[in-house]
């Protein structure tokens, strides 16, 4: 989990970095960031290099990192890549939360590449 921290940006140390708005969206249009959540970022080059469990990681610990405390309770695939358990065959193209109290759930896919 601690790899897939690294490699994730939030926009406020990207605008501590020197960057403005227009800059971080000029950043994601030409492929040097990738937003993996809202206001998370990884470089692309970064993002490439990841298998597919990698890439979930990131995506989950940007959820995390995401999340009011005490944050969701990850499960399924989500938890097992948590644990660097090895997948095979499995679809990573959400995050699977459970979230204590909740009346409702929003689940988005989202295509990796």
């Amino acid at each position: 989990m601690l790899d897939a921290l690294g490699l994730i940006c939030s926009r406020d140390d990207l605008r501590a970095r020197g960057c403005t708005e227009r800059d971080i969206e000029s950043l994601v249009r030409d492929g040097v960031l990738r937003r993996v959540r809202r206001g998370r970022y990884v470089s692309e080059e970064d993002w490439r290099e990841l298998w597919k469990e990698g890439r979930h990681l990131v995506e989950v610990v940007a959820t995390h990192l995401n999340s009011a405390a005490p944050g969701p309770v990850f499960v399924g695939v989500s938890a097992a890549v948590l644990h660097g358990l090895p997948l095979y065959r499995v679809a990573l193209d959400q995050v699977h939360t459970a979230i204590d109290g909740a009346r409702h759930s929003r689940a988005r896919r989202r295509r990796l590449a």
